[in-house]
Order: structure tokens, then C-alpha cells, then sequence
């Protein structure tokens, strides 16, 4: 029997549902970068998922050598289950260089078939299967003090293990977990998605070509799954292919053993193409699964059956050439809008690879994806995709964008990309005019500064950021969608089960009771940093007990359907993986979350969010045969959030009904849309309204300029200075939520941004402008025309940087006549903080309070220094630790600063200094 694949049996077997293609979960992700290096969402032990990808073959061959244990040479005893024993006598096989390289040839044919079978489908990407094959063991092959064919095939084994004793790497005494050590280690040296090793059993010398009858197999025979096969030399390439579709869980499909009723694979297909189909009328496929002639006819054809294709994964239930493993949408989340003084469109977000739940019923039931995230793109119009950015090996990254983008009216979309494999997101679709967020479901849209007062968004008006958006009831309270049950709230014993209005939470499994499935709080003893957390009553130790088990687990039942639930998992005290399924109405499978492994205080909060609001049950568990302690759990929607950099805002996931979306409004401002500062939306779950857009204008903001926000000195000139001043506010005040709504005589227009408040943003805003323009005219009132002089020159009566006189200004000092940092002027005015320019204050508080922040710091370090800008000296008060810290002008720290300032310390006590620029 060349085909049999003993089953795999492992203690906790997944329940079987109907695959489902996963939406994309639009959700916020941390800000990082997750490098792949196992398949994502694969353990070490997850070695053959499915026949797609970078596959690894290890060939083995093992030599018999009589001075090892057990010695054979010739004869081998046999001792076969209840029967009597027997010496079996046989010519001794001897590996040579012919036999290594038939050997080497039929692996390499059989690999090379299953490649061609893949790429005989039009429909199918091409590079989606790439075998490579290692014969390190093969050319030289392996000592043994068996001999293999002459034994019974059951002793492989014994014989396995000189083989891995030679690796190195450890060993359990379980042959699957070794064996599957050893390939998961070939994987990640060889960076494969999966790998399995093939053994070649010499048979040249032997009568009948077969192991002995004693034994379990015949012939070859292999552990499905990743693991391993072994096949008879003298068998042909169509073999040794046959052998390898094992590896992905094919069944065998002839008489004998093709259980027509057997199930495996990713998508747990049934064995209907076995010859014991009692279907009447039913004919077999050509299958390399089955047994000649069918067998030798599917390969000559390059073809298996469809049911044998399904089980190693290579189903496309849309016709679309994707894979149903593969064909899932990525998460997609951010905001965008496009910028008409640069003709960019910029866009911030994350997105990350998603996994199809895996139906195996034979294998461990990870959810696994070699789909990566190799391209983020962008269409303008109807126009072709266009590469943003480019990724290497990430499931999960954070996105920048920014591209250029025509003036005018125009659609933007925005997706990651596989272009390997084909999967990519949801398009982000937005367009020229106004802020975009994106969302799959719930309510979006953004906030500006209506600056002209017209109602509708115009270019150039600025986003509002950090607006509080929420939900309210109809009386203008925060409305609540979410509920939280914490453990920690609760005395010790206290029932939980009922806590939560229209949630029912009880312990279900082999291991509860019937008669008492209450969830109480119980003081946490494994993660006694948790406080206390979910239990209940185990069937088996009759006692409540503070983990959850595969077999024993936490059901949570909803009233009403849910888009969101959460619950923390924590280590059960050895390394744990925690798993929550959620189930719609007929109670079947839609989605689950499974956990990274959790060790030590380790824990991770399991999330699964819907559009569709159609979860009706979850149920929280540990995962592969481990436990885990369960705490906090949250349901329902969020019903609040802040409008983001570009102003946008997302209410997700939100279910059927009318909503009102409400704004704080922060003083000044007043609504200029239709919609005031609440509107009420209507919502149908799985659905986005969307353009739910909010325009405020400040009646006279006396904090920002009104003829140039960015002119903070009001001088007429945009230059270091106006950032500086705002900087200084912030080191003196700090940030202000609001500032005063009359602004003193002798304050300057430090509200850049027109929001209210004095914030690091109203600097960097000057700053961008100035790393773009350099110092440049502000825009003035008619009855102020800008200095015709320039900057630093002189004007009859013109305006400089920092004071007006007959011959004019250029420096920072202020007054009829006064001195300033670029020249004097007639006449007697005062300089605008002292003989050599303006006083600047530098961060650090008193003497020894250490550096200035990095905040500020990075800020004077962005600040462009140019020719035609009008200071050129800056005089500073100095702390001790300040003026050590401008003193270090060669240091590396100060390196990009000191290139455009010199430090002059003017006092022995080092209490004042000036800035230099150089020329």
C-alpha cells in the first residue's frame, strides 16, 4: 500500500464550521511594523497548512551500518504483535552514487509536477508554489544500525532517531513534535513558508520491494500534516508526488482507504472523490490521490481531483484566481486630505494582513495567511494604480503617504497590495475637497476652520484638530453603547452571569456543571497582578476554578446582536494561547481571534469587531491543548472619539438606527454648516455614512493675526522669530487648553492654527512654512504696503523686521529709530529687549534643572536659517545647565544647529549669551 497517511491525532480538535471569506476589520492599529517570519498567525508545530507559498523539502537517506546498535547485518530478528517470533534473512543495501542520483532526480520531478499542475490553471497567479529541495542528507546519507526495508515498516520509528540525534536540536521522544522541530527549523533558515522531510527507504537488494508484512504499511507511507513520508527508492516519481500531496493533508482516494466520509484540510473538504462514493452513477476522477490507472493517468495530465486540489487549499470559490486561504481582504484604517499649496495628497493609517478560519479538523486550527503587505497604491480618477510605498515582509504596518495630485476637483482611492499572491484592501476612496476618514461601517467625516464663513469647505481652510466628537441621547447626554463587566468591581464569589442587562455569561463544556454553569469573580492566584478575574465551577476537581480550557470554556450570550466584543486573556501559568470564536444566530462560526502565546504575566485583549452587528454568541477558551485566565470583558460599539491630524473622525461599527453626532465646540467658535454642531444620522449596519462634515468659525480670534496667522510678531515678515515666540509662550504657560478671551497689550498672535489655544502645532506651522519658503513677506492690511526695502535694507520710512526709522530696520528691536540685529536707523527709540536684539528664554527652569525639552529642542533645531532672513543674533538669558548646553557647540548633538549659529557666552557666570548666525 504506497498511499496510506495514518491519521493525525491530536488531543483537541477544532470544531467545524463553513470557511468564510473574513471582512476586513477597519480598525485602528498600534503604530509598528510586524515582520513575518512564520506564516502569520502559525506556530512552530504549523509546518503544512496548505500547498501554497515557499515549500522546503529535506531528503534523507539512511545508510545501514552493522558496528551501530542494533546491529542488523543480514538478520533481523522479528517479533510481530501476538504472534511468534522470527529471523528474517536479507542481502544487506548499500547506497551508491547512481542510486543517490535516481533518488535526487524522481524528488525533483515530483516537486517540478505539482509546480506545472498549479500553473495548467489560467486563472492562477503564477510564482504561488515554489519548492526547493535540500539533499545534504542525501548525498551523504545518514548512518543506522537498521536496515530499513528489511524491518517492519512500524520501526521507522527507531530509525528515525539516528537521524535527528544528528541535528542537534532537542529532543522529546515524541517523533511528530521532533520531526516537526526539525522542519520548522529548515524553514526558518531557509525562509519557507512551510517544510517537511522525505525519507528514502533503499530497497535495491530486497525480493518483493516492501517492508515486512508485520508491519503497518507495505509500502510507502506517510504522517500528513508537514511531518514526513517515507518512500521505497525503487518507486516512480508519480510516487514520490503522491507522497508529498500527504503533506497538505490529501486523502487517498483508492478502495481500502479512501473513507469516502473523511474530511481534511484547510477547508475540512469531504473525501467525495474516494472510489467508496456510494453516490449511484458516480465515476472517479483522475486522481494522483487514487491508485492506478487513474493515478498514472492524472499525472501524465497534470491534473488531481477537485476534492484532493481543496484539501491542500486550492479552492476559488469566486472564480476570482485567488485562493480561498489567500482571498481576504486586508484591514484598512487612517485619514487623508490633500494640500493645494504643495499639490500633495497626504494619508496616515495602518493596515494588516487578516486570516481565514481554518476548518481543519485533523491539524491544530490556527488561522494562518502567507499573504503579506508588499505595496500601499493610489488611482487618481479612473486612472491606473500607481506604487505610494513599497514593504518588505510585513503583516501589519503603519502607512504615511504622499503623492501629487493635479489641482482641481478629483477622486482619490488608496489600497495595500499582495502582488504576489493578489489579496489586497478595501479601497480608501476620498477626493480633493475636504479631509477624508475611512471606515467600513458607522458614521465618518472631518472638521475645518471655515474661514469665510461659507458653509462649505474651501481650499486652503484649515482641518480642526482634536475636536471631541461623540454620540448624545435626545437630551444632549453622552449616549452609552458599550458595556464593561470587570471582575475587579465585584467581591470575591459574587455571580457574574446576569450582571450585564441583556448578557448571559455561564461555563459550557465537558468539564462544567450542569446544574451550576454561574460565572463568578475569583481572586486571581496564577496572575495575581489581574486582582480578580472570571471562574467557575470545573465538573472534574469540583472546585472554581481560574483557567479556561479548549474543553472548558466561557459562552457569552447577547440579546441583541454585536459588532464588537473584547475579553483579556493572560498566561494560564505554562505557555498559553487564548481563542475567542464569535457565532452569528444559527449558530455558525463568522469569526474568531486567536492570540499570540502568552507566557509568564503575559496577556493580550481578544477583539473581534463586525460591520454587520451579527455576532450573537462568543465563546472565550484556551487554545491547543492550553489554558488561560479570562478578565475584562467589553461590548458594543465606541461612541466617542477625536478628530485626528486632518480633522477626520470614525464612529465604527455601529448598528442599525438614528443617531445624533454631537461636537464640542471650543469657545469662540461657531457653527457655519447647515448641520450646527449636531446632526442627526441615520445608520443601517454594514454600512458607512459618510461626509458627516462640521464647519466652525472664531468670531475675532484676538490671538491670531487676521491678515497673516503665520506673522505671530505682526512685523510683516515671516521669520525664526514668529516661531520662537510661540515656542516661548509655551515654555512660560505651557499648553493652554483655551486661551483668554481678551489678549493684553504687549501679546502676540501666538493661536497660529486659529483653534483657541497655544499648542506646539501653532509653531511647526511656521516652521513648515519656512522649511518650504524660507523668511518671506506676510501678508498686510492696505493701510500697512510691506517695507519696499526689504528685509534687511533700508526704505525712506520703511518697515524692517523689527522697527521703523527714517533709513529703516532690519533687526528684531522695536521703536522710531531704534537699533535691531541688521542695522540702525535715526533717532531715539529703545531695541526690543536689550543692546543686542530680543530676548529669547531658553527651556530648563532654574540652574541644575537639567536640558531643555526635546520638544523645544527639536523645534530650534528645524528653524531654516537663510540669507535674507532678518535676525541674525539672539540674545538668551542662561540657566547653568542651559549655557552648558549651548557652550557644547562641537558636540554631536548640537552638530546640524551649530552649523547655522555660533554661541558666544558673554558674562563670567555664563548667566547671558548670544546666538550668532553664521554668514
Amino acid at each position: 500500500m504506497f498511499g496510506l497517511s495514518p491519521g493525525f491525532s491530536e488531543k483537541n480538535k477544532r470544531h467545524s464550521a463553513a470557511p468564510r471569506l473574513r471582512r476586513a476589520l477597519l480598525e485602528r492599529l498600534e503604530d509598528r511594523s510586524m515582520m513575518a517570519s512564520l506564516p502569520y498567525g502559525a506556530t512552530a508545530a504549523d509546518t503544512g497548512e496548505y500547498m501554497l507559498g515557499k515549500v522546503h523539502v529535506t531528503v534523507v537517506l539512511m545508510e545501514s551500518t552493522p558496528t551501530m546498535s542494533p546491529g542488523d547485518n543480514g538478520v533481523v530478528r522479528i517479533t510481530p504483535t501476538g504472534g511468534s517470533a522470527y529471523n528474517f534473512n536479507y542481502i544487506p543495501e548499500n547506497w551508491n552514487s547512481t542510486l543517490i542520483s535516481s533518488v535526487k532526480n524522481k524528488v525533483i520531478e515530483a516537486t517540478n509536477w505539482w509546480e506545472q499542475t498549479l500553473d495548467t490553471d489560467p486563472n492562477v497567479r503564477d510564482g504561488l508554489l515554489d519548492y526547493s529541495v535540500d539533499f545534504t542528507y542525501a548525498d551523504s546519507p545518514v548512518p543506522t544500525g537498521y536496515e530499513p526495508i528489511a524491518r517492519p515498516s512500524n520501526d521507522f520509528a527507531l530509525w528515525i532517531y539516528d537521524f535527528l540525534n544528528t541535528t542537534g536540536l532537542p529532543i522529546s521522544g515524541n517523533f511528530s513534535t521532533d520531526i516537526r522541530t526539525f522542519n520548522n527549523f529548515q524553514r526558518e533558515r531557509t525562509g519557507s513558508d512551510w517544510a517537511f522531510t522525505l525519507f528514502v527507504v533503499n530497497d535495491t537488494n530486497d525480493a518483493d520491494k516492501q517492508f515486512d508484512p508485520s508491519g503497518a504499511f507495505d509500502r510507502s507511507f506517510a504522517y500528513a500534516g508537514g511531518r514526513f513520508a517515507v518512500v521505497l527508492a525503487s518507486r516512480p516519481a508519480s510516487i514520490f508526488a503522491h507522497e508529498i500531496g500527504h503533506q497538505f493533508w490529501a486523502l487517498d482516494e483508492y478502495a481500502g482507504l479512501g473513507n469516502y466520509s473523511a474530511k481534511r484540510g484547510y477547508y475540512n473538504t469531504q473525501n467525495v472523490n474516494s472510489a467508496e462514493n456510494p453516490t449511484p452513477g458516480f465515476s472517479q476522477q483522475p486522481s494522483l490521490m487514487s491508485n492506478d490507472p487513474g493515478l498514472t493517468q492524472a499525472y501524465n495530465s497534470f491534473t488531481t481531483s477537485d476534492a484532493s486540489k481543496q484539501m491542500i487549499g486550492w479552492q476559488d470559490s469566486d472564480g476570482d484566481g485567488i485562493f480561498d486561504v489567500l482571498d481576504v481582504p486586508f484591514s484598512l484604517s487612517g485619514s487623508g486630505s490633500y494640500n493645494a499649496s504643495t499639490g500633495m495628497y497626504n494619508f496616515k493609517g495602518a493596515s494588516s494582513v487578516e486570516t481565514l478560519a481554518n476548518l481543519n479538523t485533523s491539524g491544530l486550527g490556527n488561522d494562518i495567511t502567507i499573504n503579506k503587505i508588499r505595496v500601499a497604491e493610489y488611482a487618481i480618477d479612473n486612472g491606473p494604480w500607481q506604487v505610494a510605498a513599497t514593504y518588505e515582509n510585513l503583516y501589519s504596518t503603519s502607512l504615511d503617504l504622499s503623492f501629487p495630485v493635479p489641482s482641481g476637483d478629483h477622486e482619490i482611492r488608496i489600497r495595500t497590495h499582495d502582488t504576489v499572491t493578489g489579496a489586497m484592501s478595501p479601497e480608501f476612496i476620498a477626493s480633493t475637497r475636504g479631509s477624508s476618514a475611512y471606515t467600513e461601517s458607522g458614521i465618518a467625516g472631518y472638521l475645518y476652520r471655515d474661514d469665510n464663513d461659507s458653509g462649505t469647505w474651501d481650499v486652503g481652510e484649515s482641518p480642526l484638530a482634536g475636536w471631541n466628537v461623540r454620540l448624545v441621547d435626545d437630551l444632549g447626554q453622552p449616549l452609552q453603547l458599550s458595556h464593561v463587566l470587570e471582575p475587579n468591581d465585584y467581591a470575591n464569589s459574587h455571580v457574574l452571569s446576569t450582571q450585564l442587562a441583556g448578557i448571559r455569561l455561564s461555563v459550557q463544556g465537558g468539564d462544567s456543571l450542569a446544574s451550576n454553569r454561574d460565572v463568578t469573580a475569583v481572586v486571581a492566584t496564577i496572575q495575581p497582578s489581574a486582582g480578580k478575574v472570571f471562574g467557575g465551577r470545573s465538573a472534574v476537581f469540583g472546585n472554581v476554578r481560574e483557567t479556561w480550557s479548549s474543553t472548558r470554556f466561557l459562552k457569552i450570550e447577547f440579546d441583541t446582536p454585536q459588532s464588537s466584543v473584547s475579553i483579556k486573556a493572560y498566561s494560564g501559568g505554562t505557555a498559553s494561547y487564548g481563542r475567542l470564536e464569535a457565532y452569528d444566530a444559527t449558530g455558525k462560526l463568522i469569526e474568531r481571534y486567536t492570540t499570540s502565546e502568552l507566557t509568564g504575566s503575559s496577556s493580550e485583549v481578544m477583539r473581534i469587531e463586525r460591520p454587520d452587528a451579527d455576532i450573537s454568541y462568543v465563546i472565550a477558551r484556551g487554545h491547543m491543548g492550553t489554558e488561560v485566565v479570562l478578565d475584562s470583558l467589553e461590548v458594543g460599539p465606541a461612541t466617542s472619539t477625536v478628530t485626528d491630524a486632518n480633522g477626520a473622525y470614525v464612529l465604527p461599527l455601529l448598528p442599525s438606527g438614528t443617531f445624533n453626532v454631537a461636537i464640542e465646540v471650543l469657545p469662540t467658535y461657531e457653527p457655519t454648516t447647515a448641520l450646527g454642531s449636531e446632526a442627526e444620522v441615520i445608520v443601517s449596519a454594514g454600512e458607512t455614512t459618510s461626509d458627516v462634515n462640521f464647519g466652525f468659525a472664531p468670531p475675532g480670534n484676538p490671538w491670531t493675526n487676521p491678515f497673516d496667522p503665520l506673522n505671530v510678531s505682526d512685523d510683516r515678515y515671516i521669520t525664526p522669530f514668529d516661531a520662537l515666540l510661540v515656542i516661548n509662550w509655551l515654555n512660560q504657560y505651557g499648553q493652554n487648553p483655551t486661551l483668554p478671551a481678551i489678549r493684553p497689550d504687549g501679546n502676540y498672535f501666538i493661536d497660529v492654527n486659529n483653534d483657541g489655544r497655544c499648542t506646539p502645532f501653532d509653531a511647526l506651522l511656521v516652521i513648515n512654512h519656512l522649511n518650504l519658503n524660507g523668511s518671506t513677506p506676510a501678508i498686510v492690511g492696505e493701510s500697512e504696503p510691506p517695507d519696499e526695502g526689504g528685509n534687511n535694507g533700508s526704505g525712506d520710512g520703511g518697515t524692517g523686521d523689527g522697527g521703523t526709522g527714517d533709513g529703516g530696520t532690519g533687526g528684531s528691536g522695536t521703536g522710531e529709530g531704534g537699533t535691531g540685529d541688521g542695522g540702525s536707523g535715526s533717532g531715539g527709540g529703545s531695541s526690543g529687549g536689550g543692546s543686542s536684539g530680543t530676548i529669547i528664554e531658553l527651556p530648563g527652569g532654574p540652574a541644575g534643572e537639567g536640558e531643555p525639552s526635546a520638544e523645544v529642542y527639536d523645534l530650534l533645531l528645524a528653524i531654516p536659517v537663510t540669507s535674507s532672513a532678518a535676525t541674525s543674533e539672539l540674545t538668551l538669558p542662561l540657566t547653568d545647565d542651559d549655557a552648558e548646553w549651548l557652550a557644547l557647540s562641537g558636540s554631536s548633538s548640537l552638530a546640524s544647529y551649530v552649523d547655522q549659529w555660533a554661541v558666544d557666552l558673554l558674562a563670567e557666570d555664563r548667566s547671558l549669551g548670544v546666538l550668532k548666525r553664521r554668514r
